[in-house]
């Protein structure tokens, strides 16, 4: 992991250029954390995750980079120069959009998530929040909840570092691996309840639902005296009823959509396409995960 602090009156622009741009040879991915302040990257998940699975690994295709140290009263100055660093060469021109350089500007550790930039080929190819947590202590397991933001902070740099794209798949793989969490899709224990529930619901609906009572019609009244007779007319008779519709069986569980918001969070479809069955891909094993 790449820690950049100040260095007597050198900018930052100017040392992250000399950092990120590949005097070696090596063109290297960087996941950039611009931190105002004091930080101590080891007490920083899932950076510090990272860093120590891809220990091996992560200086050739992947670098963890973040700022540290750099005075609060003059941080909107100088991350704005750094957002806007580039090299003689044109090789280095982070240009990222507005809402990443607003969002970066703004930042704090303490504010409990941090926007990581994707610098690929020195180009701002993308970007994702990520949690912060402290470091457990020596020789106790890392929460659920720290590993499953490192996975997901590896795979969004994955999907936006599209430059040799197997050694990503790769890292990812290993991480996964070394995190020991299930290959396929995991599902909290929290959807699982959720889903249980709504199952739950609808069955003593079922229970305690009943027709409701006809409507009852009135006689109509007699005439008034001097009242002209109606005349009416003969009445057609009636076609048959028509038929009843047999309800559709529930589909099962596995079928069904679990929503949030409109949309289904295991398969992305809404709207119409919720009639449809969920359709979740079944890949690898099912992990079910209780996260802090």
């Amino acid at each position: 992991m790449g820690v950049i602090r100040p260095d007597g009156r050198r900018r930052l622009d100017e040392m992250l250029v000399e950092e990120m741009s590949g005097e070696d040879g090596v063109r290297r991915r960087y996941l950039l954390v611009l931190c105002a302040g004091r930080v101590e990257p080891e007490r920083l998940e899932p950076f510090a995750t990272l860093a120590a699975v891809l220990q091996g690994t992560v200086d050739d295709e992947l670098r963890i980079v973040l700022t540290d140290g750099w005075p609060e009263a003059f941080w909107t100055t100088e991350v704005a120069g750094a957002l806007d660093a580039a090299d003689v060469t044109g090789d280095f021109e982070l240009a990222p959009t507005f809402d990443q350089r607003r969002r970066a500007l703004a930042q704090r550790v303490g504010d409990g998530a941090l926007e990581v930039l994707f610098i690929e080929r020195g180009r701002v190819q993308g970007s994702a929040l990520t949690v912060v947590a402290r470091r457990t202590e020596e020789g106790r397991p890392l929460p659920l909840n720290v590993k499953t933001a490192a996975l997901s902070l590896m795979q969004a740099a994955r999907d936006a570092l599209v430059w040799r794209p197997r050694a990503m798949e790769e890292l990812v793989r290993d991480l996964r691996e070394a995190l020991g969490l299930p290959a396929g899709p995991m599902v909290t224990l929290a959807e699982v309840r959720r889903e249980h529930q709504s199952a739950e619901e609808d069955r003593e609906a079922a229970r305690s639902g009943h027709a409701p009572e006809p409507e009852v019609a009135w006689p109509p009244r007699a005439p008034p005296s001097g009242t002209p007779p109606v005349v009416r007319q003969p009445i057609r008779q009636a076609g048959p009823p028509p038929a009843t519709r047999t309800p559709l069986a529930r589909p099962p569980a596995a079928e069904r959509h679990v929503l949030e918001e409109g949309r289904c969070t295991r398969c992305g479809k809404s709207g119409a396409r919720l009639e449809e069955p969920c359709g979740a891909a079944e890949l690898g094993r099912m992990g079910f995960l209780e996260l802090d």
